[in-house]
């Protein structure tokens, strides 16, 4: 047993090319280009990307080497830095109001159309946007500010699309915010099964009506903190679909994770092969430039300039909040600052780039890479 804790990159390390010499033929829908780039980003993560050299101006002999991170979603130590990054820019972008944060979920039956189908994922948000936006709309409500996103995951690291939402409590109309204290949750549910199943009708084979009629999950929970809502929502967009923290037993051949069971709200722990939560881990690698966030209403791309304007002449933006470098962030989670000597607490000048000899390039990687759809 390897003592904790332990982390993805290990775990993909010690198993990664033997699962996929294993299960190549026998997964392959599993194994897809992006996935295989990402693996090889995040075992390789500070490691064998290569790296910045520093030196002392006053003690010339003290080198420091800082090596380049992935910047890959898949990794947990970049999406860190990616989530705050995102969360920051939505706490500054929405307005200074309460919000309702409103979940949709669709019927098991749609599960393994949407796992086989990747590319009509987008549909769910737009079904979801535009739910949302014709309501307002169809009353003259206003518009509001939403933002849709994407999690394919569940606790347990199962397949299992939904959207998160946010949704100001209220609505700008011309230049008045008017407030809205509560959204008709059936009327929006049934809204975003008509359109969502209207998009998909020509790729789905199968009874569409039987689905309608069964059943659909739509929450509505009105939240005064927005902050605590972002961060949970971002966590996994921006960050691999399980935190380290919660891998709790691995010896390369079983792993064990804790994760929460929704209907008694107790947290368990599931235990299964390392191949199995591989498995797990690289379906929710998402495809290349697959959208997994969409915004509609003061939020739209389109228009985002001219109602943040409009926001901030009527005060209802928030005190804006910088995003830390990365300098700074290193420097307020370790209390260390990288780029001074610990000598003599000079400023490092830098030398030049470097590539690390400690790469790993399993060769199987390349070797089935251009089988990979």
């Amino acid at each position: 047993m390897n003592k904790g804790p332990y982390t993805i990159q290990q775990i993909l390390i010690d198993n990664f090319t033997k699962f996929v010499l294993t299960t190549f033929f026998s997964r392959m829908n599993l194994f897809r280009k992006e996935v295989l780039e990402n693996v090889f980003k995040v075992m390789n993560c500070k490691k064998g990307l290569g790296y910045a050299k520093y030196k002392c101006p006053n003690h010339p002999s003290h080198i420091k080497y800082l090596p380049f991170t992935c910047k890959s979603r898949s990794c947990p130590s970049c999406g860190v830095k990616a989530t705050n990054k995102w969360s920051t820019w939505i706490n500054n972008s929405f307005p200074n109001k309460p919000v309702f944060h409103i979940t949709y979920t669709i019927p098991d039956d749609l599960h393994k159309f949407f796992f086989d189908n990747r590319k009509y994922l987008k549909y769910l948000l737009k079904a979801s946007g535009e739910a949302m936006t014709s309501w307002f709309s169809d009353r003259d409500y206003g518009v509001p500010a939403i933002t849709s996103v994407l999690h394919t995951s569940g606790s347990k690291l199962n397949w299992h699309p939904h959207v998160h939402m946010l949704i100001s409590c209220g609505a700008l109309k011309g230049n008045k915010w008017i407030a809205r204290n509560t959204i008709p949750q059936s009327v929006i549910h049934n809204r975003f099964k008509a359109i969502l199943l209207k998009c998909i009708r020509p790729f789905f084979e199968g009874d569409l009506h039987r689905i309608y009629l069964k059943r659909w999950y739509c929450h509505i929970k009105k939240i005064e903190n927005i902050k605590v809502t972002i961060n949970y929502i971002s966590r996994y967009i921006k960050h691999p679909p399980i935190g380290q923290s919660r891998i709790t037993y691995y010896d390369k051949k079983l792993i064990s994770f804790t994760y929460k069971d929704y209907r008694e709200d107790i947290n368990k722990e599931l235990t299964c092969s390392v191949f199995d939560f591989i498995h797990l881990f690289i379906s929710h690698i998402p495809k290349k430039y697959q959208k997994y966030i969409c915004h509609f209403g003061l939020m739209a791309n389109r228009v985002f300039s001219m109602f943040q304007f409009v926001l901030k002449r009527l005060n209802l933006l928030p005190k804006q909040i910088s995003s830390l470098s990365f300098r700074s962030s290193i420097l307020t989670y370790s209390g260390n600052d990288p780029l001074l000597c610990p000598l003599c607490k000079s400023l490092l000048e830098f030398i030049s780039f470097g590539f690390s000899s400690n790469s790993y390039f399993p060769s199987v990687l390349f070797k089935y890479f251009p089988l990979c759809s």
